[in-house]
């Protein structure tokens, strides 16, 4: 009530949480908005079928978070998140790399299976920190992932404008893989 502030920053583990959710939002949207781009443009894949790249990522993605469950269960958080953040890059590396269309939408099926629970694992960790309120840090994490989503198009569109759109998918994937690396090494392992 009274006491409460209307701004919360976020800090601590809540604001890595934060970037990686921003960068993982960044690149599920680059699939959104570039995906038929690179299958038309750069792939040479009919108009007719450039709906394909985000078609695949959205299944594989929808398919992960259904069992997404069961894999952390078995596996753990902490590696699902690792493996998600490194295989998405990986994935969208591949991608970029192929020209067959079979092969550029594996690489995109495998993106979008590995990305499919790293945003729920992410705010599963933020509601479970004590550095800040849960409410508050969720709030703080989603905010800034959405940020992600209505940032990534246009720098995506940038970075596309001055190296190709085959180096920005480069990039995409290099950013997910060092995400990874970065949770490593910015997160003790006793709050990962």
């Amino acid at each position: 009530t009274g006491d409460h502030s209307l701004l919360v920053l976020p800090h601590g583990i809540v604001v890595v949480i934060g970037v990686l959710a921003l960068i993982t939002f960044l690149v599920e949207g680059a699939m959104l908005d570039w995906g038929a781009l690179l299958l038309t443009q750069i792939k040479h894949v009919e108009v007719a079928h450039s709906g394909a790249a985000y078609t695949v990522f959205a299944v594989t993605m929808t398919i992960s978070r259904l069992i997404g469950d069961r894999v952390v269960a078995r596996v753990g958080e902490r590696l699902t998140l690792l493996l998600g953040l490194s295989v998405t890059g990986l994935g969208f590396s591949l991608a970029a790399f192929f020209q067959p269309l079979p092969m550029v939408l594996a690489g995109i099926a495998i993106a979008g299976l590995a990305v499919g629970n790293v945003v729920p694992i992410l705010f599963t960790l933020a509601g479970r920190q004590t550095v800040m309120p849960p409410a508050h840090a969720i709030a703080a994490a989603s905010i800034l992932g959405y940020l992600g989503v209505l940032a990534g198009p246009a720098l995506i569109g940038y970075a596309a404008h001055f190296t190709g759109l085959v180096p920005a998918f480069y990039g995409l994937g290099f950013l997910m893989v060092a995400s990874a690396l970065g949770w490593t090494l910015a997160v003790p392992a006793r709050q990962r």
